[in-house]
């Protein structure tokens, strides 16, 4: 009895521990959202705490989806609106990152990495801050809005090119497309985009080419029902690996 009793008060002290941990361990990156979030909206005697952001963070996701299924956005100029708008994609996408599987993510794909590389879509910038870090030439772009300027807020002082827009002419040697293509409407078109950008030899690290669509807390998710690899294999792109979001341009005709 007293060991079952032991074991439920240690399970019961533990999101607290974990959370608090948690605050500590990634204190600066709470910081650097505090920071933001006050500057852009301009607080001076009503500013946002690092207590009540690290509660905004773990809500986000919800707050996120709630605010989706009120907009429903069923067109293009829609979608990027809805990114272009929301505030709680940042807090979310820092708690997101917060995640040591994240973290792993990033040490896995940087034995792929190489020569100029791109984060399209990149988000609050996480990966191209990264790839920056470690000596990369890293550049990054993705639609205007709230999200987009948090991440060149955190790129002050990193060598981390933005790009407002595209040239068709300038091409990458690797271009990280991480949790992106499940947001857009037009899954091929993404594909031939980001083919195109492609150097011959460089490395194209895409994720969710298998999402199945909408769940209950990412409405914002569509289900990718194309060939992508028939898509990416007319264009010269193929999987040269096990590891299914890894895949090499190899034709010379494409590049």
């Amino acid at each position: 009895m007293l060991v079952a009793l032991k074991r439920i008060f240690k399970r019961s002290l533990m999101p607290h521990i974990y959370n608090n941990f948690l605050i500590t361990k990634d204190s600066r990156e709470l910081r650097k959202l505090v920071s933001f979030y006050n500057i852009r909206f301009n607080y001076t005697d009503y500013k946002l705490k690092p207590g009540e952001a690290w509660q905004i963070c773990r809500s986000a996701t919800r707050l996120n989806a709630d605010l989706w299924k009120s907009i429903n956005p069923k067109t293009e100029e829609e979608v990027n609106l809805f990114y272009k708008i929301t505030l709680f994609y940042i807090f979310e996408s820092t708690y997101v990152w917060m995640d040591s599987e994240h973290r792993r993510f990033l040490k896995k794909i940087l034995r792929h990495v190489k020569g100029k590389v791109l984060d399209y879509g990149g988000g609050i910038g996480r990966v191209a801050l990264f790839l920056s870090t470690a000596g990369l030439e890293a550049y990054y772009t993705d639609v205007p809005g709230i999200t987009k300027d948090f991440a060149e807020f955190l790129f002050k002082g990193s060598k981390v090119r933005v790009l407002n827009q595209l040239d068709p002419e300038v091409k990458f040697d690797t271009i990280v497309c991480r949790e992106v293509i499940e947001h857009v409407l037009n899954p091929e078109a993404v594909l031939k985009d980001v083919a195109g950008r492609l150097n011959k030899g460089g490395n194209l690290i895409i994720t969710n080419l298998d999402c199945q669509g909408p769940t209950e807390d990412s409405p914002m998710h569509f289900k990718v029902n194309i060939d992508y690899e028939g898509i990416l294999n007319s264009v010269g792109i193929y999987r040269v690996t096990s590891e299914k979001w890894l895949w090499q341009k190899a034709d010379s005709r494409y590049s």
